[in-house]
């Protein structure tokens, strides 16, 4: 507000035109301080729509209709381009302290450019294997389609990504038909398409989540979970400085750790298995958790962090407990070892009969497990399913479903 203040001195601001924003608590509370701002000095403010949520939704079940509403509008035609004189100096910028100085070599680079130019390369060629290839971390640097740091920053647009997507699975179908056969590469396509049109969609869903309950950035979704992982001695420094720097002493998870570390960016399945470990191997609390995922990942949405945090940690009261095995995971996604081998140096020289279990191979220079896999695991399965079979959790879940479950 005072920045805004400062400028409507110097340079009268007739209107302001913003994204509707779902953000964290802080910038929820800006939002509200400059609406407030806006009323008093009689300057309209219009928030424009970017992810298809409704804010001040009433009934879950109207979120579908309005989303397929916000998707099927007419797309705007790309503006003049215009020149505006900043009310600030070259050297007032300057002055602005920088609280990121640093870089990661392998992330992705910014801008409208290279967001359409990923969007291209993955309709044209990268996302025909999507269903396929977005399970391991191998295989989904290509298959996935990269776009969710674009999406996240306001490079590209979900309407643009959906209706494009659209368009492309209007020529397949119609290349299909032409031939007069299905055909293996149409359906492959097809198929790939739909499961990323069906992500895009639930993108928007758990974002709604947060815009209906912005507290779910603070507490658990089922508040009969929230006691749960906050006694006195539950939260584990050790474990989480460990967990944080990828050496936990299980090859899989320190490997996506220390790629997530290094690239800002790794695949679903691998940050959903990174909080299930943390969670309920390690009994980690999520909201201790989240401030410094929330900072290695280039995408970081709010509305799909915290929801998903949630989920990962089985406080939601209407989603099944998700459990990784995660040296299985490691077996399953990455079974020679490649992966691990590149993230983790000190096991590039370990055989594939020890790269996922190397504490059974004399002289490693690798940590021991931190915890035993199973048995944690079973022990924080034990404590969640007593909570879950308690009446008053099922009513309680009971209400949480009407507020955000998903409608097909």
């Amino acid at each position: 507000v005072f920045t805004l203040r400062t400028i409507h001195k110097q340079r009268p601001i007739n209107q302001i035109l913003c994204h509707l924003e779902t953000g964290h608590l802080k910038s929820f509370a800006r939002d509200k301080a400059v609406r407030r701002w806006c009323r008093s000095s009689n300057i309209p403010i219009r928030e424009l729509d970017q992810t298809g949520v409704t804010r001040c939704l009433k009934d879950r079940d109207d979120f579908s209709v309005n989303f397929k509403k916000f998707i099927n509008q007419p797309m705007w035609s790309t503006p003049s381009q215009h020149q505006c004189r900043s009310p600030m100096k070259p050297t007032d910028i300057q002055q602005i302290p920088e609280e990121h100085k640093g870089d990661r070599v392998e992330r992705q680079y910014g801008g409208e450019t290279k967001a359409f130019g990923m969007l291209h390369s993955f309709l044209t060629h990268r996302g025909a294997n999507y269903s396929a290839g977005i399970s391991s971390p191998n295989t989904s640097w290509t298959s996935c389609s990269r776009l969710s740091p674009y999406l996240t920053w306001g490079h590209i647009s979900l309407r643009y990504v959906i209706v494009t997507t659209q368009r492309k699975q209007e020529e397949l179908r119609e290349h299909r038909k032409r031939n007069k056969s299905r055909g293996e590469a149409p359906s492959l396509w097809l198929r790939s398409l739909a499961s990323f049109q069906s992500r895009m969609h639930w993108r928007s869903h758990f974002i709604q989540k947060l815009e209906s309950q912005p507290s779910l950035e603070v507490q658990d979704q089922c508040l009969a979970f929230s006691h749960l992982r906050r006694q006195p001695g539950d939260f584990n420094e050790s474990y989480y400085e460990s967990w944080c720097e990828g050496k936990t002493g299980y090859p899989y998870v320190d490997a996506c750790m220390r790629c997530l570390r290094h690239c800002g960016w790794i695949n679903f399945r691998a940050r959903a298995m990174l909080v299930s470990f943390a969670t309920y191997n390690l009994w980690l609390d999520w909201k201790r958790i989240a401030s410094y995922l929330a900072r290695l990942f280039l995408d970081y949405e709010p509305g799909i962090h915290y929801p998903q945090l949630q989920m990962q940690s089985g406080v939601t009261g209407i989603n099944a407990m998700r459990v990784y095995n995660v040296t299985k995971q490691g077996k399953d996604q990455d079974p020679n070892g490649v992966f691990i081998r590149k993230h983790v140096p000190e096991l590039r020289n370990v055989p594939v009969e020890y790269i996922h279990e190397p504490f059974g191979m004399p002289c490693v220079y690798y940590p021991a497990p931190i915890v035993d896999e199973k048995a944690a695991a079973k022990a924080a399965k034990d404590k969640l399913s007593g909570v879950r079979k308690q009446q008053s959790t099922k009513e309680e879940a009971e209400e949480v479903y009407l507020k955000h479950g998903s409608r097909r």
